[in-house]
């Protein structure tokens, strides 16, 4: 099954939207997760409060980063045509997939293995 031109729209729209709002996301995330200050006057179990959360956002940072990616790859994917085939087995996505995941790159088959 290839898309037709409405499918490709709306996947299109859906991933310059899903761009953006990774792109605002990371920008929060790098913010939160600098490192703590240890000038600041706070008790020992805050700060280590604070340094757990910097770590939990620092993984949250790294994993949004790497989600932007993949949309913009899926993007360059739909504009050279290649979009909803799967890179592995060169088989098509299921709409379903796409809908759910607008940036897989793998089919559930291969994205199981």
């Amino acid at each position: 099954m290839s898309l037709n031109k409405e499918q490709k729209d709306e996947l299109r729209a859906m991933l310059e939207n899903l761009c953006k709002e990774t792109a605002a996301q990371a920008k929060l995330l790098e913010v939160s997760s600098r490192p703590v200050s240890l000038e600041e006057s706070i008790g020992r179990l805050s700060r280590m409060d604070a340094i757990n959360q910097q770590n939990m956002n620092l993984a949250r940072f790294e994993s949004t980063k790497q989600r932007l990616v993949m949309l913009e790859a899926a993007l360059a994917r739909l504009d050279k045509e290649a979009y909803g085939m799967c890179i592995l087995c060169k088989e098509p996505i299921s709409w379903a997939r796409l809908t759910a995941k607008p940036e897989a790159g793998a089919c559930i088959k291969c994205a199981k293995k």
